[in-house]
């Protein structure tokens, strides 16, 4: 129980802020980003109008933290933080749809989703940035491997790969705040109508 308890920090990193090959990391600045998103969902999810949404992200975040513990406790070393994934994608399922309830108001409920989305797509390009800047000039290398690097990929050189993964960030994080954006629109409608009081 002792180890799976020192070793709850790698498994939360190894989660979302390692690649697994070689364990290149996305570096710690963002990882405590990314964890600081998560930990504004939960905590949103928790301050939520729905009581049993609220407990059951409560006991997905448990669920999360005691279960390399409680396997710990059986055999140790066994656990890979990637095992813990599922857990941690229903925890943002559950915390998600607890947030929708909480009475923070429609220009809150627009920010925080859009620095949500913006935020996990920063993530993202750093973290994309990072393999790329591994294979071309090391893990500790130089940041202008964009233009000058020895390796460059098969397909694209180092610089047109970085382009394609923000172009494709950009289009990602547009495509989705126009769906939420048309759900809300199509939410404020239905709020609008009047409700059908007859009794037949």
């Amino acid at each position: 129980m002792r180890e799976g308890l020192q070793h709850i920090r790698l498994y939360i990193n190894e989660m979302f802020g390692v690649f697994g090959w070689k364990d290149t990391s996305i570096g710690d600045e963002a990882l405590l980003f990314g964890a600081a998103l998560y930990g504004f969902v939960v905590l949103l999810a928790v301050i939520g109008m729905c009581r049993r949404l609220a407990m059951s992200s409560l006991a997905a975040l448990l669920a999360l933290l005691l279960s390399p513990v409680a396997i710990g406790l059986i055999t140790f070393p066994y656990v890979q933080g990637r095992y813990l994934f599922p857990i941690l994608a229903a925890l943002m399922l559950l915390a998600g749809a607890s947030a929708s309830f909480g009475d923070t108001g429609a220009r809150f409920e627009s920010r925080a989703t859009k620095f949500v989305i913006g935020g996990w797509a920063a993530i993202q390009l750093v973290a994309g940035l990072q393999n790329l800047r591994r294979y071309a000039v090391g893990l500790s290398g130089p940041w202008d491997f964009v233009i000058d690097a020895e390796w460059q990929p098969d397909t694209m050189s180092n610089a047109a790969a970085v382009v394609a993964l923000c172009v494709a960030l950009v289009i990602s994080v547009t495509v989705f705040l126009m769906v939420l954006r048309e759900v809300s629109r199509e939410a404020g409608r239905d709020a609008l109508r009047p409700r059908d009081m007859s009794t037949t």
